[in-house]
């Protein structure tokens, strides 16, 4: 994507090839006009566009004092983010994602994980912000803290070999692995999603976070890799040390290489859904989902997963009842599935004007001879006969329901309707068109919804359906629906009508009008 500067004149943060450094330079607005993907190139440079920075309602709504935010939506301001993280120069820690992110155009370098955290010192750098994805990905993160030239850091004993450069220690290296390092007791990490994350590592490593001493709600890891060097290495989807709150998160097509090979002391990376036992911190996780895993080449993964986290086969997504748990502890839905289609649960963008949310129901049979059961579907009342069939079926459309949201997507045979709807007669047509005999009549003009007919009525006002074929093909053919009367509007129109049935003419079904035109009576 290109784009014009939000400012004319500011300070540009660049990279050398070789150190690394960051070094700010005066950029004039000539040079600084041009950005694709948030990255250009000035005097051999590599420079990183700003982020303008907003103010997030969401943030004042979850009760956080400082709304302001930068807006992120391509790789270079979010690199821009990062360098400036580190070199504690920004207005606020908060972002909030404004599209989805390819990271594919800055390759090249080593993620620098957001804060980090030395094991061994038990000292880093922790993130502090609201961190919120607004539902979007950050896609094709690529994170090696054992060779890769990352970000921001000096060059490691690794990267100093290979370039020929000073050496000076690499902030990642040696520190638990994660796209965000260290989140502190401050920092809060929600509704973004991960995808196509590549590790290596020569420590403990998490997707989407070292270290956790904040929160983690509604966040997705899928298609992630992780490579280690380290024996014993504790390898999660999520976090590798959970110290407080992870809630509403879920992981697909994990994958993990064991880097020491079987001829090495121990060659086994322990895979546990995030929280797991004393090892990986004291804190809580509740509704997490991790995709199973038959076999990981020369590793050992553990399906007998602790409280709050529940490992599924990848075919047990698809029946909704994830999604809906996922969504248990939110007012507002955060995943969406819509049943039949989606076969993991989809995290919601706050942009998204509909979406397919699912819903629990309990069947509770009144014979008890049948087992109750529990059913997920989006929004319409299960067929509690299983396999049963529905034709002919209306509902009305709710724009609102407490605590609730009405689902309009309806399945075969059934329409939802808006209330005006019902009014022009063609849901009573339709409600009577299995049958010889009508059930529901309606009084054009005076009944706004079908009426149950009464077997003791004498009388009722029968709707009939008229199909209007007019001779002139420049006028577009229609139906209309009226109590058994031509209707007027088509008398001197050059039409002809129909009404599906017994064939006649005109003035056999209504008396005293000589129309010689053909017509069929509909049932």
């Amino acid at each position: 994507m290109m784009k014009m500067k939000r400012q004319k004149a500011k300070w540009s943060a660049v990279l050398t090839s070789a150190a690394m450094l960051m070094i700010n330079i005066p950029v004039s607005a000539e040079e600084q006009s041009q950005y694709i993907n948030g990255v250009t190139q000035i005097n051999g440079y590599t420079e990183f566009e700003q982020p303008q920075v907003i103010e997030n309602q969401d943030m004042a709504q979850l009760g956080y004092s400082d709304i302001r935010a930068y807006e992120i939506e391509n790789a270079g301001e979010l690199a821009w983010f990062v360098q400036h993280f580190y070199a504690g120069d920004l207005e606020t820690q908060n972002v909030s994602l404004a599209d989805n992110i390819d990271m594919s155009a800055l390759a090249a370098y080593s993620w620098t994980p957001l804060g980090y955290y030395n094991v061994e010192t038990q000292t880093g750098k922790s993130y502090d912000g609201v961190f919120d994805g607004n539902g979007y990905s950050i896609s094709n993160i690529i994170l090696n803290q054992i060779n890769g030239v990352d970000l921001v850091s000096n060059v490691s004993e690794e990267q100093a070999a290979v370039l020929g450069t000073q050496l000076i220690e690499n902030i990642a290296q040696n520190a638990l692995a994660g796209v965000f390092g260290y989140i502190g007791s401050a920092g809060h990490v929600t509704e973004l999603k991960l995808e196509n994350t590549s590790i290596t590592s020569n420590a403990d490593a998490g997707v989407l976070t070292g270290r956790n001493e904040g929160s983690i709600s509604a966040c997705v890891t899928s298609g992630a890799s992780v490579t280690s060097s380290k024996s014993d290495a504790f390898v999660s989807e999520f976090a590798a040390d959970n110290e407080n709150r992870i809630e509403s998160v879920y992981s697909s097509n994990f994958s993990i290489t064991n880097m020491l090979g079987e001829d090495a002391v121990t060659p086994i990376l322990l895979n546990y859904a995030p929280g797991y036992s004393s090892t990986t911190g004291n804190g809580s996780v509740l509704a997490a989902f991790t995709e199973r895993k038959e076999s990981v080449e020369n590793s050992l993964f553990v399906t007998e997963a602790p409280a709050g986290v529940t490992v599924l086969d990848t075919s047990q997504f698809a029946d909704g009842a994830a999604a809906w748990s996922l969504n248990s502890g939110f007012t507002d839905p955060k995943f969406s599935q819509l049943m039949g289609t989606d076969q993991m649960p989809v995290l919601i963008k706050k942009t998204d004007e509909s979406y397919s949310r699912v819903y629990k129901w309990t069947l509770d049979y009144a014979d008890k001879a049948r087992e109750d059961s529990v059913v997920y579907t989006n929004g319409i009342v299960p067929d509690t006969t299983g396999n049963g069939s529905v034709s002919a079926a209306f509902t009305e459309r709710k724009e609102s329901v407490e605590n609730s949201l009405f689902v309009t997507e309806a399945p075969a045979g059934v329409t939802v309707l808006d209330t005006s709807q019902f009014a022009d007669g063609a849901a009573a047509w339709s409600l009577n068109s299995g049958f010889t005999d009508p059930k529901f009549s309606q009084l054009m003009g005076t009944d706004q919804m079908p009426v149950l007919i009464k077997k003791t009525d004498e009388s009722y006002s029968r709707v009939y359906k008229w199909t209007l074929d007019y001779a002139d093909e420049a006028r577009e053919d229609s139906v209309v629906y009226t109590n058994g009367i031509v209707p007027d509007s088509i008398f001197t129109d050059g039409c002809q009508w129909q009404m599906a049935g017994a064939d006649g003419t005109l003035t056999d079904v209504v008396s005293g009008m000589a129309i010689e035109n053909d017509v069929t009576l509909i049932e």
